[in-house]
């Protein structure tokens, strides 16, 4: 199956027809899985998978319907845990960066690109740096 060039466009900018069809589509995908989520809202996440680790149930997106018929709203829920350990992420990489000097932060941030050749089409993509450069 070839793959479509499919450009995505936010709903917003979506004329009222295309938002009500995306809509009901919602709609309908709420009703599919009401056994799993009681039907006034769906989501992407599984969180009665068997052998699931408990990294993977520290988050939540969650889709449901406005009441007029053209809105669609999102939520994220995330757990205490979570946070925490986005916090303790961001801390190390602050302090990781201030015991950079200078001259190794100007490397770390320089972005580099290698041009890649698929089917004599260019595609440019960031190239991994390996070895003692840092």
């Amino acid at each position: 199956m070839m793959k479509r060039n499919y450009k995505w466009i936010p709903y917003s900018r979506l004329s009222r027809r295309k938002q009500r069809d995306a809509y009901i589509r919602l709609r309908q995908k709420i009703r599919n899985k009401s056994a799993v989520y009681g039907g006034q809202f769906t989501s992407h996440h599984d969180f009665d998978e068997p052998d699931r680790q408990a990294i993977f149930n520290q988050w939540a997106d969650f889709y449901f319907l406005g009441s007029e018929g053209l809105t669609i709203w999102n939520a994220t829920i995330v757990t205490t845990a979570l946070e925490f350990w986005d916090s303790c992420e961001e801390i190390a990489q602050e302090q990781t960066w201030e015991m950079l000097t200078p001259e190794e932060q100007s490397a770390e941030a320089e972005m580099k690109f290698e041009p890649i050749f698929h089917d004599r089409r260019q595609h440019v993509s960031p190239t991994a740096q390996t070895g003692n450069n840092l």
